[in-house]
């Protein structure tokens, strides 16, 4: 939804935070580049969601976007997670992308046409559950580690080791550690007594 295409849809929540003036220069820096850095985080992804759905465009503290969009879950078993896609990398080795480009589209066609905040919600969840069982089995390895800040969602959490246990994975996650940056001074810890032993 670049350039003029991203006029089209003046009814997303995203856009209608930004005054005209603002889209001119927001819809200048994608086309160009311009300040765009890329990232691998998830939790941009949650953040990118939560403002896509209406729920939250601007946080005052850490999470608050990704908070808000678990806590606007609404259950409803009979929903199917989103379309993906897991892409070999192209630059060789064992790495693989995942494109969100179905999903969002697909959320985008939702919201447009007045589904359920909650819902969205839900199938976004189950839907970040399902990739991570298709990377778990494309790992080949039994046991899953469930870790990162992305972890402190008790609802993905939950569903993530659910759906993994179903498959015949055996799962593990942070229980006395935080699973986000309050556990780096931990592992920092660690890591210095162990360079002391050595």
């Amino acid at each position: 939804v670049l350039g003029d295409g991203i006029l089209r849809h003046s009814d997303l929540p995203p856009i209608k935070s930004f005054k005209e003036n603002e889209l001119k220069i927001l819809i200048n820096m994608l086309e160009k580049n311009i300040n765009c850095p890329l990232t691998t985080s998830a939790g941009r992804l949650f953040d990118g969601i939560s403002s896509l759905l209406g729920i939250r465009h601007k946080i005052t503290y850490e999470g608050q976007a990704a908070m808000e969009l678990e806590f606007s879950i609404r259950e409803k078993k009979e929903e199917k997670p989103y379309d993906f896609s897991l892409k070999k990398d192209e630059n060789g080795g064992e790495k693989f992308i995942i494109s969100w480009e179905e999903m969002v589209l697909k959320i985008v066609e939702e919201f447009l046409n007045k589904k359920p905040v909650g819902v969205m919600a839900y199938k976004f969840h189950i839907t970040m559950a399902e990739i991570i069982k298709e990377i778990a089995k494309i790992s080949k390895k039994e046991k899953v580690i469930l870790s990162g800040g992305c972890f402190q969602n008790k609802f993905l959490l939950e569903k993530t080791k659910e759906i993994l246990e179903k498959n015949g994975f055996s799962v593990y996650f942070n229980q006395r550690i935080p699973p986000n940056d309050g556990g780096i001074s931990f592992g920092q810890t660690v890591a210095l007594n162990y360079l002391k032993a050595y």
